[in-house]
């Protein structure tokens, strides 16, 4: 059961909030990205660390909704690649004789589309505007076949030792939760850079894989 507001001060001020969320943004428009940068795999099992820091790209595009909401969809792509050193440490076929074992060095792909809501401090008479960015979307990734080889005597210095050890391709298709954090910096009305890191969880349901990236990048509306 609704009941009235019986001070007038309440009215005024639910009826301000609701004009502030309807207000659009000064610069409404669509709003376009570019970003790349470095992201850093985070994760257990196959996907630890392992990988090198790879380069990331992406681009996204948004509409402001309200003078601080504006909600963006985005696609990126990551491409990490094996440190064959830190693998040998993780294989048993290695850690008897590093100089003797040889890895094919292979890499982990991610592809995602994702949705989220910028939420943004407005900027005022300042050309900073810092945001936080939480959102969800979809992956695919690939990690390509690695194979690592033991090339000394195995029999004369570890008879019990396999020679071979393969690491199948693997495929991840899965949803994911994201929060990103970073500032807008304005160089005009309509176009600003930004730089950005984000937390990204939930790659695969039974590894919990994910990735870290640290972004830089501009956007502009029309």
């Amino acid at each position: 059961m609704l009941h009235a507001l019986k001070n007038p001060g309440q009215s005024f001020f639910l009826a301000g909030l609701f004009l502030l969320l309807a207000t659009p943004s000064p610069a409404a428009g669509p709003v376009f990205s570019i970003s790349g940068g470095l992201s850093y795999n985070a994760g257990p099992g196959s996907y630890e660390s392992y990988w090198r820091s790879a380069f990331a790209i992406g681009g996204g595009v948004g509409y402001p909704v309200a003078s601080f909401i504006m909600p963006m969809v985005f696609v990126d792509y990551v491409r990490f690649h094996l440190d064959p050193e830190s693998y040998e440490r993780y294989l048993t076929i290695c850690r008897m004789d590093y100089p003797n074992c040889l890895v094919d060095a292979g890499s982990l792909s991610f592809t995602t589309v994702s949705t989220a809501v910028k939420f943004f401090v407005p900027r005022g008479q300042t050309r900073f505007s810092p945001y936080a960015k939480p959102g969800f979307g979809y992956v695919s990734g690939v990690r390509e076949e690695i194979v690592a080889r033991y090339v000394g005597d195995v029999t004369d210095n570890y008879p019990s030792l396999p020679t071979v050890d393969i690491l199948e391709e693997d495929t991840v298709d899965a949803m994911f939760l994201t929060l990103g954090l970073g500032f807008d910096y304005y160089m005009t009305p309509k176009a600003a850079v930004f730089i950005e890191t984000q937390v990204t969880l939930g790659l695969t349901e039974e590894r919990g894989t994910g990735y870290i990236p640290i972004n830089v990048g501009m956007f502009f509306s029309l």
